[in-house]
């Protein structure tokens, strides 16, 4: 748990044992004495991206990049990013719980229109609307990897789905999210005259380096196998 950012206390949530008759190990026991068991560990990134214009945008923000960047390092990725119009928000919380209760889900990464008790598609409408206490409500277990590229997203409502390990990686923001790396003239403009603060966000790459997390690579995994370890 201390390699791979998720929460000990929380172990029984997250780790998958095929335990012998040896019986099930504890926090004071480590796993590892166990001779004939098998321990799989959550290793799926769920993206989702509710961003303007698509594959232009996706495009403007390195969207294929850094998705590509978590499969390089050994994750497996649900991706929803090739749903048009985005998924509602009940399909995204149902495909959390299945992903959480079975123990597959390891993070997420997510770019889209923000506030603070959620992100969201369309700007005006929230439509859909993915609210972080329906998110928090649907996991088993606190996660490793929390990316959520949307504006005012570093609150306590966000921050409830991360574990706040010291190996685990967090992405949010206090105020507008620009979608560039760099600060442009137009976000330093914005900033002048709204008083609002503006966030530039970080890649993929820049967050989260192996051997972090324990990751490995792995063949591709195409979605129709998420499942699949």
């Amino acid at each position: 748990a201390e390699l791979n950012g998720l929460a000990p206390e929380e172990y029984l949530n997250w780790l998958d044992m095929n335990y012998s008759s040896e019986g099930i190990p504890t926090l004071d026991d480590p796993v590892c004495e166990c001779s004939d068991c098998i321990y799989l560990v959550p290793n799926t990134i769920f993206v989702n991206y509710a961003g303007d214009a698509f594959q232009i945008g996706q495009l403007v923000v390195d969207w294929w990049l850094n998705v590509d960047y978590l499969r390089l390092i050994g994750f497996h990725v649900h991706d929803t990013a090739s749903i048009t119009p985005p998924i509602d928000s009940a399909d995204h919380n149902s495909r959390l719980r299945r992903l959480s209760s079975d123990k597959k889900l390891h993070g997420l990464f997510v770019w889209g229109h923000g506030d603070r008790d959620s992100y969201h598609y369309d700007f005006h409408q929230k439509n859909p609307h993915y609210r972080y206490s329906d998110i928090r409500n649907n996991l088993s277990y606190r996660l490793g990897l929390v990316i959520i590229n949307a504006c005012h997203s570093d609150n306590a409502a966000s921050r409830s789905l991360f574990s706040e390990r010291p190996n685990g990686r967090f992405q949010g923001f206090h105020g507008v999210l620009f979608p560039t790396t760099v600060p442009f003239i137009d976000s330093l403009v914005y900033e002048l005259y709204t008083g609002v603060s503006v966030s530039h966000y970080k890649n993929t790459w820049q967050i989260i380096v192996p051997p972090l997390q324990a990751t490995r690579r792995h063949s591709y995994i195409s979605n129709d196998q998420w499942y699949n370890r």
